[in-house]
């Protein structure tokens, strides 16, 4: 299946997933389900933005000023005249201005207003509902929680938020050639990446994944799988035609239904995906850089349409002609090549990380963004996929 039509079929298989309620200190980095709405205006009344004096007319006199100490909380009994006021604070209806205490002094006649002060009409004043009013959208459905929307929903009086279900994931790692750390590799025996790469690449999403190893046992991989009751199954290796190759099998045998077995894609070729009910799974290459780009072009797809949002798209970055850019492999499939994006004077710009087979992890390191194909000869811009979400200042 062509690369575009894969991710189409992925997201097109998966619907948005239920609403759960989640209070605010467990919410950021999760998915509003609905849009949340002002219940007061904000701010909620006239404001300094200055510790000052606000003025009931822009005619301050030559003569020092009767200044009133007193700040009722409802703003009522306070004459007409000027009055002491605090950052933050409400001011009066009647304030035409607030005149910063810098540009004042007190003595025993009064407040006396230096000679070049403007008191311009509103001056540092914030009035009612000049940020929202009550009944605004101020979080569309959709909106992804980041700290300071968090701080926007406090500051609308909310203690929860209504969010997209979070997602309970397995990992499976295939292969009796993987151990872990302190144990030494022996023959052909080498330390499983995968398991700790995905692990990260959820954690980055605010999914956690727990992860089991089956070896070369189909019947351990089919049990694991028909047990499974969560919502997103990771199967590293076995997804190719060998013999010891057991993930599409497993997942038939466990009642799930694949929708694409191989993608014309390097890497990434043998990328498989099922679905059971709402459950989805994804067979990926054993090798990591295979399983990255696997998981950056396809994986997030599937957690785009969970959370009612578009899957992220390709877009034009600039990059220098001269590098290296592979633009298929001997096979012709289209490859592509991990890099590293930087802003550069309000521009996306890319380096290709040139990277020498499918196990190579030494890209991997440094790559926030896949570059697909070859350059474009007329522009120099080249097709790119952001994989982190703010590629670094050069």
């Amino acid at each position: 299946m062509e690369i575009a039509e894969a991710r189409r079929c992925i997201a097109g298989r998966l619907a948005p997933r239920p609403a759960v309620m989640l209070p605010l200190a467990e919410a950021c980095g999760r998915v509003t389900s609905e849009p949340l709405r002002a219940v007061m205006d904000a701010p909620a009344f006239d404001q300094s933005t200055m510790d000052g004096y606000a003025m009931a007319s822009a005619d301050a006199g030559p003569h020092p000023l009767p200044v009133d100490q007193s700040l009722s909380t409802r703003m009522e009994g306070i004459p007409r005249g000027t009055l002491r006021v605090a950052t933050g604070q409400p001011v009066p209806g009647w304030a035409h201005c607030v005149v910063p205490q810098e540009q004042c002094s007190i003595d025993a006649d009064g407040l006396r207003i230096s000679d070049d002060t403007s008191l311009a009409t509103g001056q540092f004043i914030r009035r009612r509902g000049s940020s929202f009013r009550a009944g605004n959208e101020v979080l569309p459905a959709g909106t992804i929680l980041t700290p300071g929307a968090v701080a926007l929903a406090a500051s609308c009086g909310c203690t929860e938020l209504p969010v997209r279900r979070p997602v309970d994931a397995l990992h499976i790692a295939t292969g009796s050639e993987l151990i872990a750390p302190p144990a030494l590799p022996v023959g052909w025996q080498i330390y499983d990446s995968n398991g700790p790469m995905i692990a990260a690449l959820l954690l980055e999403r605010d999914i956690p994944c727990r992860g089991e190893k089956t070896g070369d046992s189909p019947s351990t991989l089919l049990h694991v799988i028909s047990e499974f009751m969560g919502d997103l199954i990771l199967v590293s290796g076995g997804s190719g035609p060998g013999e010891q190759d057991h993930t599409a099998t497993a997942f038939e045998d466990s009642g799930f239904e694949i929708h694409i077995s191989g993608v014309n894609s390097r890497p990434g070729k043998p990328l498989i995906f099922a679905t059971r009910g709402h459950q989805a799974a994804f067979g990926l290459p054993g090798n990591p850089l295979s399983q990255w780009v696997c998981f950056q072009v396809f994986v997030r797809v599937a957690l785009a349409a969970w959370n009612g949002l578009p899957a992220a798209e390709l877009i034009a970055a600039d990059c220098d002609r001269g590098e290296s850019w592979e633009c298929s492999g001997g096979d012709g499939r289209p490859t592509w090549t991990p890099a590293r994006a930087a802003h550069d004077q309000g521009r996306i710009h890319v380096h290709p990380l040139p990277w020498q087979h499918s196990a190579d992890l030494l890209p991997l390191a440094s790559a926030n963004a896949l570059a697909f194909g070859a350059p474009d000869s007329q522009t120099g811009r080249i097709p790119v996929l952001i994989t982190h979400h703010n590629p670094s200042p050069l």
